[in-house]
């Protein structure tokens, strides 16, 4: 069941595997058997719980160093939002606050410009790739 929806094109047009995958499925016989087992080995070596799917996320983060006067002084920020950026960096210290370069007594905080999620290939279709119709190489 699961290969089927995984082979199976969505209204979208997409597919989560590629087009080798998908006619190996349609070929049937010994070529889907070989799909089904290295399906099967996939989800013995990682699972089928939420945890499997918080590895496949990768979160990317895209930010600026600001001291509190840039941040004052670059008139993006107003100064609740600056209080909120400078307490929830104090919170994460050794991640979100750094000396400034120029005055080390300065604390510099980061500030997130963007933050975006990137999605890589399922472990399933790593698995897929790595072997030779199921059989791993």
């Amino acid at each position: 069941m699961r290969l089927r929806r995984l082979c199976a094109v969505k209204k979208s047009g997409k597919c989560a595997v590629d087009e080798s995958v998908r006619s190996d499925y349609a070929a049937a016989g010994e070529k889907r058997e070989w799909l089904e087992i290295a399906l099967l080995e996939a989800i013995k070596m990682h699972g089928t719980g939420r945890e499997v799917y918080s590895r496949v996320k990768e979160k990317e983060v895209h930010g600026k160093w600001m001291t509190e006067e840039r941040m004052k002084t670059s008139g993006e920020y107003s100064l609740p939002s600056i209080r909120s950026i400078i307490s929830y960096c104090q919170r994460f210290p050794s991640a979100l606050v750094r000396q400034w370069k120029y005055d080390p007594s300065v604390p510099e905080f980061f500030v997130e410009d963007e933050t975006t999620t990137c999605l890589r290939l399922s472990d399933i279709t790593n698995e897929m790739a790595t072997t030779d119709m199921g059989v791993l190489t």
